[in-house]
């Protein structure tokens, strides 16, 4: 045998060696690739989605605060600077609350903070009646109306 012919045997055993190899490594790189999209279009989903309903929450709470700020204006209750008070804080935690900065330690405990002291305020007596069942986004909130004076 020549060493041509023996160099063309070599290469052929060569790639049948490698087939595995290679074929595993453009599986790696194709599956990489199809994970990566999927992967960032399910990010880019839930994230929409998250935003959203944080967005709503946030809306509501200060939708609350500024009908509660309408009935304590316009009616006598007992214990009002209390009350006034407590309105205040949840006021200035929504304000000063960022909702674009998602990235930041502190964004889910101000969250929290802000749900603790919507329930705080919530129950106190503002001269609104509470009824209970709503829904927004699994978490369970009041529709609420002026009581009758």
């Amino acid at each position: 045998m020549t060493s041509r012919t023996m160099e063309g045997k070599e290469d052929f055993l060569g790639e049948i060696f490698m087939a595995e190899d290679r074929i595993h490594k453009e599986g790696y790189t194709e599956g990489y690739g199809v994970g990566s999209k999927t992967g960032f279009t399910e990010g880019q989903v839930t994230g929409l989605q998250k935003g959203t309903q944080t967005g709503h929450e946030i809306g509501f709470y200060k939708g609350c605060v500024a009908a509660w700020k309408v009935v304590m204006e316009k009616e006598n209750i007992t214990g009002k600077e209390k009350k006034l008070k407590a309105l205040s804080s949840l006021d200035t935690l929504l304000t000063e609350f960022n909702v674009c900065d998602i990235s930041s330690e502190e964004y889910w405990e101000q969250i929290t903070k802000i749900r603790a002291k919507f329930k705080q305020v919530k129950y106190l007596e503002l001269g609104v009646k509470y009824s209970d069942g709503c829904t927004l986004h699994g978490e369970i909130v009041s529709h609420f109306h002026l009581e009758a004076s």
